[in-house]
């Protein structure tokens, strides 16, 4: 059971094909992507009811979603990851610390690919939105 004092893991670290990117803060959401699971009654006769649960693997990939700052090197590294010779081809790795235990989180995935068609923003506070979908995050 966890204990009552416990710390956020605020300063992940995400990596694409071992390259490590510096993310923009509160930006890192990932999807585990073990499918959603569906959940419907059927009729056993009299007042039974069953429960039905399938598995929607429609749904079963994992997603990774961060922004980096609009610098030359994130953008030159975006383009080249966005090439066809990447296509399912980039392993993508977040990692966490427990600032309080030290302890940490690390969910892998592999054979991805960026699904979106980036947006660059320039300025000050610029970013540049990244989607990742690959195997399911373990």
């Amino acid at each position: 059971m966890a204990g009552c004092v416990q710390a956020l893991i605020a300063t992940p670290t995400v990596t694409l094909n071992d390259i490590a990117f510096a993310v923009v803060s509160d930006s890192v959401e990932v999807i585990h992507g073990f499918g959603t699971r569906e959940v419907v009654g059927a009729s056993a006769g009299g007042d039974s009811i069953c429960q039905i649960v399938s598995l929607n693997i429609t749904e079963a990939f994992g997603m990774l979603k961060f922004a980096v700052h609009t610098t030359l090197d994130n953008h030159d590294i975006l383009l080249r990851f966005l090439g066809v010779q990447f296509l399912a081809r980039l392993t993508a790795e977040v990692t966490g610390t427990d600032n309080i235990t030290g302890d940490t989180l690390t969910l892998s995935s592999s054979q991805g690919t960026i699904t979106n068609n980036p947006t660059i923003k320039f300025g000050p506070g610029g970013q540049i939105d990244i989607e990742y979908k690959g195997r399911s995050f373990v």
